[in-house]
Order: structure tokens, then C-alpha cells, then sequence
């Protein structure tokens, strides 16, 4: 496959499971969308050794919390303005962002030749470093000091999936005033969990709410 109409033709095992989710999907274009970024690392980095686990578990920048993986990457690489998407959309974007890294790979795969941002690293004065790194599901933090005899002494790192599935997330996002039928609501609402790639396993609970 040489570019994303390809991997999508008719007929093909992707194009049906692109209409499969159209069928369901849930399509929002959520409020204060925002997109994790390159540009988002030093104030993370901070937060990282300043508030350690509390950040990693909950982290928000400035009280926002954006998404990150393919489909953020493509709408800032591409400067696209968000418009309705869902598991559909988000599934589009892995496509063509797996196409993109076979033809990076087929190139030579050279580090110099990677899209901005892709892996940076800090140096933070002595004995401390950070990283991060843009993953299949999103970006990933690594922060690290070492004592005076180099050993270890701290280890920090936030993954993409406590950005996507945070409280006032992604997830919760794109899932909040959705009007789900008892046909589908299941599907509906596993597609887009899955479309958001967690790292965690997870248990999908419905309870009904009176005068909601």
C-alpha cells in the first residue's frame, strides 16, 4: 500500500471497518479541544519533577487537558481545524500515520530526517535529563536525576493515556451530552475507548440516571 486511499479501497478489511464505525460512531467536535505538542514539553517536565506522581496520575496544562496520538498529530502536523470525529476519524489518522512511517522507514529512516518534535531530549543541569517521545498511542514523558555517585535517585514518567482517559479528558469529552440508543450505545462507546488505544484494560459499566 503506497498511500491511504490504497489501504482504504473498497471492499478492503479497512474500508469495513471505517463504515462499521461510521455506523456507530460517536462524532463531537468537543469543547476546548486542545493537542498535546512539542511545544507543551518544558512546562510538563516541570510539573514532572516539581509534583511527581500527583501530576503523572492527573495532569492538565493550565487546567486544560489535550489529547495526544495519531489523530492530534495529524491535526497539528497538517494544521487542520478539528472538525466532527470520532473512532472513524481517529482510525483514519493511524492509517495514514502508519503508511507515513513505512515510507520514512523505506527513506532510510534516518533520525535527522523525522518530523519535528518526534523524540527530543532535555538536559536540566547536572544529573538531570528528561525525555519524550511520540508513541503509537501518544506522547510519552521520561524525567530522571541521579545522585552524586550517578546512581539513580528519581524516575518520573507520564504516559499518553492519562492525558486521553483524564477525568475532564478526551474520552470523557467526546462522550459527554451523546445520546446513545440501547442498540448500540455498547459499541458506540467501545469504539471510541478503543480508538483512544488505552494502555490499561478496562470494564464498560451502564447505569441508568434518574431525570437526567
Amino acid at each position: 500500500m503506497s498511500n491511504e486511499r490504497d489501504a482504504v479501497r473498497s471492499g478492503s478489511p479497512l474500508a469495513l471497518r471505517i463504515a462499521a464505525l461510521d455506523e456507530i460512531d460517536l462524532k463531537s467536535i468537543p469543547a476546548g479541544h486542545s493537542f498535546l505538542s512539542v511545544a507543551d514539553d518544558l512546562n510538563i517536565i516541570k510539573r514532572l519533577l516539581v509534583d511527581g506522581a500527583t501530576f503523572c496520575y492527573c495532569p492538565d496544562l493550565d487546567g486544560h487537558v489535550p489529547e495526544t496520538g495519531p489523530w492530534a498529530r495529524r491535526v497539528t502536523r497538517d494544521r487542520l481545524s478539528p472538525s466532527p470525529t470520532g473512532a472513524a476519524e481517529r482510525l483514519r489518522a493511524r492509517i495514514a500515520e502508519a503508511l507515513r512511517l513505512c515510507a520514512w522507514l523505506k527513506a532510510g529512516a534516518q533520525i535527522d530526517s523525522a518530523e519535528h518534535g518526534i523524540i527530543e531530549r532535555y538536559k536540566l543541569g547536572p544529573g538531570r535529563a528528561a525525555a519524550a517521545v511520540e508513541c503509537a498511542r501518544g506522547r510519552l514523558y521520561h524525567a530522571v536525576e541521579l545522585d552524586p555517585q550517578g546512581r539513580i535517585s528519581r524516575f518520573e514518567f507520564l504516559a499518553p493515556t492519562e492525558w486521553n482517559f483524564h477525568p475532564r479528558g478526551p474520552l470523557v469529552r467526546s462522550l459527554q451530552g451523546a445520546v446513545l440508543t440501547a442498540r448500540r450505545r455498547r459499541d458506540a462507546v467501545d469504539a471510541v475507548i478503543a480508538s483512544l488505544d488505552p494502555c490499561v484494560g478496562f470494564t464498560l459499566n451502564f447505569r441508568e440516571v434518574g431525570d437526567a
